[in-house]
């Protein structure tokens, strides 16, 4: 059976007038109740949606230059006309064909044919005495394929208590191609032998949003100049070096088997593929669990090996932003989401590729890069996602949404320094702020006092911080940008200047107010801790001054005194 997911409608999407249904990819060009985003139900899900989407065309059709990718952007093709660009890669993406499947390793249903010998088998000797790594291939339901699905273990020892198992789960064909996709584009580790993506397990993904769907896809595909920085060799669009399974998987038992840049083309970078799978299709009848209603037949199981692909190197995944250390001794790492909330004070190293300090260098992603050059749209926003992994364990989803902000060449420069003296002054205030309300909270000698800062809590305290201010941030950097663009450059012009204090002015009264709030909401205090609630907040009130030499210093109104010692006192409590 045939499942070609280039021409099925297995795309959940919403539409302008609000109604949802599924679409073929080549309709989301369609102009009648246009569809406006992907909606799965599942932000994980649409977070890898949008990646194949943008995949998909850059894949059919990179345009050959800067001139041919704007008059797309301004004048989008017709579904008509989109289904024929996708022509040449109808067949390379089915999902149950007899040929290649989409994301699947061919070689798995033979070797099931021979499982003995695979899985049986004692593993070989290396002519140093070594024992050689054998793949394993197991029958294994398919809701193992969800990311936040509880492992192994998890069952055996009965620990899922927040996390429901399912071990009947049975899928239709569409619900199958979602969680195969979803799981190949940012595979966390899985056991021995079960291969992370290409960017490593929970990395983050950032798109430009556009008013319809068509337009936030074009808006993150690439033309071919820019597309000549993506790593690795510049092969044919349809061979096994871009859609990995129409070849043989290269399987990773023996050292020096990793896969490397060379080895592949750069458009592999979004169809990679860690994990061996093949889906075993099942009933004619029943019910899908992730789309009610969507047609047979069900997949209940599928076939599993581990030693897939194994991504080593300097890979960079278009859509993905990067950290690297300053000796450049290791290959840039995928910034990675975490659990506590994506704020502005990370707004400059996701959009601007600025680090805010320490000894790293940060990249943004190269459709953001390319984007901010072009200038095309000030008011557009860019979408950040993924999730926050240890390990195998999802500890939460992260997504935002933030603004572009671009700014013209000249003005760029000053936008990126602006940016990072806004967000040392918030860090500032930030640090001081849980500092105050730890004295606040916690008497010394109680058990939390030395371990405060490791908790969760210091981190909620901090989210409600960088939620409180995030409003003012933004506005505070569009008003310098405009301030630079119209000519005010430096710090210290009047305009700027002014703009910078303000800043500071709002992170002490943010500080003060949340400072009240916590310390007598959320402190268990007698009549006796109220001398120390009061010193903890004098102090705050005096570290955070507007005018201060320590907010003036990070918010770029002051040079450091690098000689001088700092003043003032710790609050009580507060060390």
């Amino acid at each position: 059976m045939s499942y070609d997911l280039l021409e099925e409608k297995w795309i959940p999407v919403r539409c302008k007038s609000g109604a949802r249904r599924f679409i073929a990819p080549w309709q989301i060009a369609e102009t009648d109740d246009a569809p406006v985003d992907i909606d799965t139900g599942r932000p994980d899900f649409d977070c890898a949606g949008i990646q194949f989407l943008i995949g998909l065309l850059q894949t059919a059709f990179t345009p050959p230059d800067e001139e041919s990718w704007r008059s797309l952007h301004d004048e989008p093709p017709t579904a008509v006309e989109l289904r024929e660009w996708l022509a040449p890669l109808r067949g390379k993406f089915d999902l149950l064909g007899d040929g290649p499947r989409f994301m699947q390793d061919s070689a798995l249903p033979s070797a099931h044919a021979a499982a003995a010998k695979i899985a049986g088998a004692p593993a070989a000797e290396t002519p140093s005495g070594k024992k050689k790594k054998a793949a394993s291939l197991e029958t294994k339901s398919i809701g193992g394929l969800l990311i936040d699905a509880p492992g192994e273990n998890t069952l055996k020892f009965n620990k899922d208590h927040f996390v429901k198992r399912t071990p009947e789960l049975a899928v239709s064909c569409a619900g199958a191609a979602w969680l195969l996709l979803t799981l190949q584009s940012s595979s966390p580790s899985g056991g021995a032998g079960h291969r992370t993506s290409m960017r490593g397990g929970g990395p983050l993904s950032t798109w430009i949003l556009g008013d319809n769907l068509w337009t936030t896809v074009w808006r993150n595909v690439v033309d071919r100049v820019t597309w000549r920085n993506v790593p690795g060799d510049q092969s044919d669009a349809t061979s096994a070096a871009a859609l990995p399974w129409l070849g043989p998987v290269r399987v990773s038992t023996d050292e020096g088997s990793q896969t490397q840049p060379a080895h592949i083309a750069p458009l592999h970078h979004y169809w990679g593929m860690p994990r061996r799978l093949w889906l075993i299709p099942g009933a004619a009848d029943g019910e899908c669990a992730i789309f009610e209603g969507a047609p047979g037949p069900y997949i209940s199981e599928l076939l599993t090996a581990n030693y897939g692909f194994d991504y080593k190197g300097a890979f960079a995944h278009p859509l993905t932003p990067y950290r690297s250390d300053d000796a450049g001794s290791e290959p840039p790492s995928p910034i990675k989401g975490n659990r506590n909330a994506l704020t502005y004070n990370q707004w400059p190293a996701l959009v601007l590729g600025a680090a805010s300090g320490g000894a790293r260098t940060t990249t943004a992603a190269l459709n953001v890069r390319r984007w901010r050059q072009m200038n095309l749209d000030p008011q557009a926003a860019i979408a950040v996602a993924g999730y926050d992994m240890d390990n195998m364990k999802p500890l939460g989803w992260c997504h935002a949404v933030m603004p572009a902000l671009t700014a013209s060449g000249a003005a760029e420069a000053g936008l990126h320094h602006a940016a990072l003296a806004l967000v040392a002054a918030a860090e500032y205030t930030a640090k001081e702020f849980a500092v105050a309300v730890r004295a606040s909270l916690v008497r010394k000698g109680d058990q939390r006092y030395d371990n405060f800062f490791q908790k969760d809590e210091a981190a909620r305290i901090r989210d409600r911080f960088w939620s409180a201010t995030a409003g003012p941030f933004y506005t505070t950097l569009r008003a310098l940008r405009d301030a630079i663009t119209a000519g005010h450059e430096v710090p210290d012009d009047p305009i700027q200047a002014a703009l910078r204090t303000a800043w500071c002015q709002t992170l002490h009264a943010a500080g003060l107010a949340l400072f009240d709030e916590a310390s007598q909401l959320l402190g268990q205090w007698e009549a006796a801790d109220i001398r120390r609630i009061a010193e903890a907040r004098k102090w705050l009130l005096w570290h955070t001054k507007p005018d201060g030499d320590a907010m003036l210093v990070h918010v770029g109104l002051k040079e450091p005194d690098l000689e001088g010692k700092p003043k003032g006192k710790r609050a009580k409590g507060a060390k």
